[in-house]
């Protein structure tokens, strides 16, 4: 097995806030030409990286076991802050997530939110130089815990303060499609609990038509799981789209019984349905034409804070932010006689059908604006 290094655009432009970008295959583009190619033969992503849709010929062939989801707060060194609550008003949070900020903004209006870039090891350095303005960054728990740096979490920041990205904690393994081979040994590592966990929350954000970039959390869990041969389980799946200003939020939770990933999927194109029918397009309207209306020039953005005026957003599925935009690994399997097949995406034609009508289904929807928005307690 060879083990090939690459970078993406995602890592190698530094200098414009990733929502900017539009949010497209970001961190995928480049990989995913060289397994076309035949250069490599499997692709492996943080998940929330990935855009929803493949490029044709290439296919999802696993998913890992999930590390923590949540996002995590890391306090500058010397600082005594153990939570956001306990922050001073003005004090700047470091975050390259539209999706944080939108959330955060809600709970917390009197802190400000500006943008960094880098790997973590550079984000890191970043907060803890003396002359840097940062009190503390907001990360991926499971990027500090998988390179060793979970002592730096001063504290997880959980819903429903802030519902973590799409895809959020989880591997993913790409490959091409039609590559017998390369699914048998991919599909060995599958970890199917994730697997529905995050086809849910994916199929959502794939209706929704947003990418990495857009202020769009969730949260799911998997209970009354039955035996591992059957895989039956109730998922519960809840869904938010929040303006980067804070003031306009929808919310969506449904309940349901699944006996394949497929009514995992088709849970998160319920919620979405519900997000849109309760203000969510109006939310992520607008932050299309706040994007247009920012660009992506060539100066540095970091330090600068992001700006609140347009209900519009900076980067989360994503969501979060890549936290440590640490290169992909591309791994070559065999040399074998798999070719690239036709396109391989979650179906949209699947995604646009009604609702299915189920009595394990429970919805809860939030929708307003301000402080009329009906929400959870703490929301």
């Amino acid at each position: 097995m060879l083990i090939s290094l690459q970078t993406t655009l995602g890592d190698n432009v530094q200098t414009q806030p990733l929502y900017t970008f539009g949010g497209k295959a970001l961190w995928t583009k480049e990989l995913e030409v060289a397994l076309l190619n035949h250069q490599v033969d499997a692709i492996v992503h943080s998940l929330k990286d990935v855009p929803t849709e493949f490029p044709p010929g290439c296919e999802l062939g696993a998913v890992l076991e999930r590390e923590d989801p949540s996002d995590a707060l890391v306090v500058k060194e010397g600082l005594p802050y153990t939570s956001l609550a306990e922050m001073p008003e003005g004090s700047v949070i470091g975050t390259s997530s539209v999706r944080r900020v939108a959330q955060l903004r809600r709970k917390f209006p009197g802190l400000k939110f500006a943008d960094v870039r880098g790997n973590l090891g550079t984000r890191l350095k970043k907060l803890d130089d003396p002359a840097s303005s940062y009190t503390a960054l907001i990360l991926a728990s499971a990027g500090l815990i998988r390179l060793n740096l979970g002592h730096r979490i001063t504290a997880p920041v959980t819903s429903p303060a802030l519902y973590h990205a799409v895809g959020q904690g989880a591997i993913g393994i790409e490959i091409r499609e039609g590559d017998t081979r390369a699914a048998e040994i991919m599909g060995s590592l599958e970890c199917w609990k994730t697997s529905w966990r995050t086809r849910a929350e994916r199929m959502m954000l794939h209706v929704l038509e947003g990418g990495c970039s857009v202020p769009v959390g969730c949260e799911t869990t998997l209970t009354e799981v039955d035996t591992p041969v059957t895989h039956h389980a109730t998922l519960t799946l809840t869904g938010t789209i929040t303006s980067l200003s804070g003031t306009h939020a929808v919310m969506c939770t449904l309940s349901r019984r699944c006996h394949s990933r497929d009514d995992a999927e088709q849970l998160g194109a319920d919620v979405a349905r519900e997000l849109v029918e309760g203000g969510g397009r109006e939310i992520l309207t607008e932050l299309g034409r706040h994007v247009k209306e920012v660009g992506g020039g060539d100066e540095a953005h970091d330090g600068r804070e992001i700006p609140v005026e347009a209900p519009g957003a900076v980067n989360g599925a994503g969501g979060g932010a890549p936290v440590a935009p640490v290169a992909p690994v591309a791994i070559p399997i065999a040399q074998g006689d798999a070719t690239a097949g036709g396109a391989v995406a979650l179906s949209p034609s699947s995604a646009s059908k009604s609702p299915a009508k189920s009595p394990h289904s429970q919805r809860t929807v939030f929708r307003g604006e301000g402080d009329k928005c009906l929400r959870p307690a703490g929301w």
